[in-house]
């Protein structure tokens, strides 16, 4: 056959040209779409690993915030017993205050007693 078709036209190569070119275009494109898929897949495995990570951080986080808040509260218990024992030392130090004040006195008075005997005695003896 020469170079005319059927229908008396030259075949199209460039037309025929085209299709091989189409068919590359789309095993090109399969092969695009399978790594595409491929690299959804992996995304979606990193997504998932950095889920459960966060889930774990969330986790040591609020065991962390639980912990902090226990340690408070004993704080506050710690802090209310330091209160108390200071308000109790205060109390003792103005209670022994005025002990050793009561103390002095009567060490004056003993004294007063003492030279009165002293005199008491002289003035017996003198008689």
């Amino acid at each position: 056959m020469n170079m005319k078709s059927m229908f008396g036209k030259k075949p199209d190569l460039q037309h025929s040209h085209s299709a091989e070119e189409l068919d590359r275009a789309g095993e090109r494109a399969k092969m695009t779409a399978k790594k595409l898929e491929a690299a959804e897949e992996e995304f979606k495995a990193e997504l998932m690993a950095k889920n459960e990570e966060m889930t774990a951080m969330s986790a040591a986080l609020h065991d962390v915030q639980e912990q902090l808040l226990n340690e408070k509260r004993t704080q506050t218990i710690l802090d209310d017993q330091i209160e108390t024992a200071q308000h109790e030392i205060r109390k003792r130090d103005k209670e022994a205050s005025a002990l050793k004040g009561r103390v002095t006195d009567l060490e004056g008075d003993l004294a007063d007693l003492h030279t009165r005997f002293q005199t008491v005695v002289r003035e017996g003896k003198g008689e």
